[in-house]
């Protein structure tokens, strides 16, 4: 049976096809949009954000009469929270007789550490036989968010640092979606202290910046960034330091 459609009667299909798409669109749009406030509410209230110094020296035999100058976070546009957290003495964690101090040139700020004596560690941890580590430990909660993909240009980072290299990740990451960037750099410490010939010294210097939220799971994003010197007997100067910057580790998308 054919049946026979009046122009009006064409229209009002077509007005009404017409409102049904746009009714769906409207409340794809709503959709959305609720659900981007959402995403976005949710980051904003579970975001923490924090940063992590921690400096740690490891010697198989004593030493005495302990100077050290050691790199600080710097950044580029404004100043460093982990400094100021230093600056007020926000350590948790810190060696027993260590003095710790402030100094440094209108550049570059400084960890000064001064120490009558510094007992034996045990066996070298780096090298391979265990042990321990006199340790110092700054912990720094932030606003945030930290910027874990490219911390040297928008973060903090350890200063000074020169002879930058890209270089292959040759560590192991915790689960994410994005693939980590590793750089190479040298920095310079001071090292003063009188120690048997035979005395092997680490030390070393990191930086951690991380931000953690939940908006449907737990995620995570970090950079890391470390300086070590390994000396051999007594040292009266400043040393070149390796270091290696790892960032964007963990997760680049929000969930």
């Amino acid at each position: 049976m054919v049946t026979n459609l009046f122009p009006g009667d064409i229209m009002d299909r077509v007005l009404r096809i017409l409102v049904v798409m746009l009714f769906l669109a409207c409340s794809v749009t709503i959709g959305v949009f609720s659900f981007l406030a959402y995403v976005d509410s949710r980051y904003a209230g579970t975001l923490t954000a924090t940063y992590e110094y921690r400096v740690s020296v490891e010697t198989d035999g004593p030493l005495s009469n302990l100077l050290l100058f050691l790199p600080l976070p710097a950044r580029g546009g404004g100043s460093s929270e982990v400094v100021r957290a230093v600056g007020a003495r926000g350590w948790t964690e810190a060696p027993e007789g260590w003095n710790l101090t402030l100094t440094g040139t209108e550049k570059y700020t400084f960890l000064k550490v001064t120490a009558p004596s510094v007992p034996a560690t045990g066996e070298c941890g780096p090298c391979g036989r265990g042990g321990t580590s006199h340790t110092l430990t700054v912990p720094v909660k932030v606003r945030g968010p930290v910027d874990p993909w490219d911390p040297v240009g928008n973060d903090e980072v350890l200063g000074p640092r020169f002879s930058v290299t890209d270089r292959t990740c040759t560590g192991t990451f915790p689960a994410g979606d994005s693939t980590p960037r590793c750089t190479g750099y040298e920095t310079q410490v001071f090292a003063d202290y009188t120690a048997y010939p035979a005395t092997t010294v680490v030390i070393t210097v990191e930086l951690t910046g991380t931000n953690r939220w939940n908006i449907f799971s737990e995620r995570y994003s970090e950079f890391r960034d470390s300086a070590r010197l390994t000396i051999l007997g007594e040292s009266h100067g400043w040393q070149t330091a390796r270091g290696e910057l790892v960032s964007g580790i963990g997760y680049s998308s929000l969930w």
